[in-house]
């Protein structure tokens, strides 16, 4: 139980941390430990978002053509497998890479 708060409490603060940043949550994972966002707003290639966020943001987040064809390059997956502090890093350094460019 005591894990499963935790990861709840890290998948919420997540999804309300990217939505802001222009991501969209349609399906709010229930038992998994990742999110699955559209990035549509944010680039038109998953791919290549996710590899200039590696460079620019150093967050590796994993694109949509990892994971099936429907609609692949609208989606990145962002999983919350760490710390709720390290999160918190990776939100703010996308959000200064998305301001920044």
């Amino acid at each position: 139980d005591a894990r499963r708060d935790i990861f709840r409490k890290r998948r919420d603060y997540l999804v309300n941390a990217i939505e802001p940043l222009g991501f969209k949550v349609s399906t709010y994972p229930q038992g998994a430990f990742y999110i699955y966002a559209n990035s549509a707003k944010l680039a038109s290639d998953s791919l290549d978002f996710c590899k200039q966020l590696l460079e620019h943001a150093g967050v590796a987040i994993t694109p949509g053509t990892d994971f099936g064809s429907y609609r692949q390059n609208e989606h990145v997956r962002l999983a919350y497998t760490t710390s709720m502090e390290r999160l918190e890093q990776g939100v703010a350094a996308i959000k200064a890479y998305l301001e920044g460019r």
